[in-house]
């Protein structure tokens, strides 16, 4: 059977039961979303401490592993320590169940950051390879990554504030530069999408602080939405209903008691405007939103802002969106930032 890709990428050291982490979380009376109503078929996603107020963010060892979950029983596989690259971020999956991600490291000596993309197979984790690399002397760390028809889409900030998306083949080893915005323009990627052969990306202009979500092939694209006072970290699109959603990280600066995360939701055709969600549900920290390939479960990540390294995974029905009545809790989860989710059906 063939496998239906959403990615679940996530910072996580344990699975477990899922408990409050603010009163937020479990709104009036302390209840909490629901338990999950079907089981959550494998899902693949790779880890890092986020660090704490002193360290900076993003700091720790970083895991792949593989997970399923049928009821309350989670089987949890380390399948690649990359503990040794620690700024190693998204991961990418392709429908013939390789998985790819990349592994930075700065050349002293030459006063640039390399980058090895590495490939590895859901199957038999223990075979990895590097498919190509790729040399910037100022892109310091690879923010999202992508994969479509053997190429490896990956974009990235530089050193001096601008943003680069590039494109490396798998089978040429050669990687091309396909957008790049300078240090002037002062802007930053929020995420790469591909749905029916049609690129989606998002970016954050600092300088006005707004967002621009934009349709094409980076060489020709238009502007499907721009949204003043939006910081887009991520986006997800329901092909099904034409549907884009997409969140305001307004806790960035974390602030657990005064800050919450914002939704907004828009027609992917472009028509009309975004509109912010009354959605009450926990959405403190929202690091990551994806929704699975048939459109019947937004998912997303909350993460608690206190450092306490709690987040958790949650889902609601598309059909009943934005009732948020059925959210389901699926897993909680240790030093998350962000995720992408994979599995066989839904």
């Amino acid at each position: 059977m063939n496998k239906s890709l959403i990615k679940i990428f996530y910072f996580l050291l344990s699975v477990g039961s899922y408990s409050c982490i603010t009163e937020y979380d479990c709104g009036e009376g302390g209840k909490g979303p629901g338990e999950p109503t079907s089981d959550l078929p494998e899902i693949i996603y790779s880890t890092r401490p986020y660090g704490t107020p002193n360290s900076g963010w993003l700091l720790g060892d970083a895991y792949i592993f593989s997970a399923t979950k049928q009821g309350d029983v989670s089987d949890v596989n380390l399948m690649y320590d990359v503990s040794y690259s620690p700024y190693t971020t998204d991961i990418a999956l392709s429908p013939e169940g390789k998985v790819y991600w990349s592994e930075p490291n700065y050349k002293d000596d030459e006063k640039t950051y390399h980058h090895s993309f590495v490939e590895g197979d859901v199957a038999s984790s223990p075979y990895k390879k590097n498919v190509f690399s790729y040399e910037n002397p100022e892109m310091f760390e690879v923010k999202e990554l992508t994969y479509h028809l053997g190429n490896i889409y990956f974009a990235g900030s530089t050193s001096s504030g601008g943003a680069i998306i590039l494109r490396g083949n798998i089978s040429t080893r050669q990687v091309d530069t396909l957008y790049q915005r300078t240090s002037t323009d002062k802007v930053e990627i929020g995420g790469i999408k591909f749905m029916n052969n049609t690129i989606y990306w998002v970016e954050y202009d600092k300088g006005s602080n707004s967002m621009r979500l934009l349709e094409g092939d980076f060489t020709s694209s238009k502007i499907v939405h721009e949204h003043a006072g939006i910081n887009p970290t991520s986006f997800a699109i329901d092909t099904k209903r034409g549907k884009v959603y997409v969140v305001n990280n307004i806790s960035y600066i974390p602030d657990p008691e005064n800050s919450e995360d914002e939704l907004y939701v828009g027609n992917l055709d472009g028509s009309g405007d975004l509109t912010k969600v009354d959605f009450d549900a926990p959405m403190v920290d929202m690091v990551d939103i994806e929704v699975d390939a048939y459109g019947k479960y937004l998912y997303w990540m909350d993460r608690s802002l206190d450092f306490e390294e709690k987040s958790v995974l949650l889902r609601v029905p598309l059909s009943e969106f934005p009732d948020n009545s059925n959210v389901e809790k699926l897993y909680e989860m240790e030093a998350c930032y962000s995720f992408e989710l994979v599995s066989e059906e839904w």
